[in-house]
């Protein structure tokens, strides 16, 4: 018992001591920018009703934060459904769906009635297609053209798998 309880205490000292060699490098870090923009458009852009509370819009940043000279932008798409409470607190909730490739902008109020149902809040919703997917642009999606794709090659019983997956990966690097 007493070899193990000294085997175990080496062993944690060791691992310890390799601690300051897994730190991060601040020099790898992304710092806070202001160089975002905000456009304002009319929520029926995005599908949402006009009468609906909402405020809807882009927001452009650099494609790369660590490198934003390079000129490349993308959009990302945002609605923000107002508070409707009195006493509006000044922090927003904000509502980043996971992935991958799910935009939640046009489905806001359906999330917002879902989420949040009857109640009012005391703080305004933000909604954001992440970049690639939604209505953010540049779109990474290639939805219509992988659906055409697989209906085309699934009425197609002559593709063994091998010729399958060559002209689906020629698909997806096409997009």
């Amino acid at each position: 018992m007493r070899r193990s309880l000294t085997l175990l205490f080496c062993l944690l000292c060791t691992s310890c001591r390799l601690l300051p060699d897994l730190q991060i490098s601040i020099h790898n870090t992304v710092q806070p920018s202001t160089n975002g923009s905000y456009l304002p458009v009319a929520c029926t852009t995005f599908d949402i009703d006009a009468t609906a509370a909402y405020e809807c819009g882009y927001v452009t940043v650099p494609a790369d934060h660590l490198h934003p000279e390079d000129g490349r932008q993308l959009q990302l798409a945002v609605a923000v459904t107002k508070a409707a409470a009195d006493g509006r607190q000044p922090d927003p909730i904000v509502f980043l769906q996971d992935g991958p490739g799910y935009g939640v902008v046009y489905r806001a109020p359906t999330h917002f009635l879902t989420n949040f149902g009857p109640y009012p809040i005391d703080r305004d919703v933000v909604w954001i297609d992440p970049r690639g997917v939604g209505l953010s642009q540049p779109t990474t999606s290639c939805q219509s053209e992988m659906s055409d794709f697989y209906w085309t090659t699934i009425a197609d019983n002559t593709l063994t798998d091998e010729a399958y997956a060559d002209q689906f990966f020629a698909q997806v690097a096409a997009c």
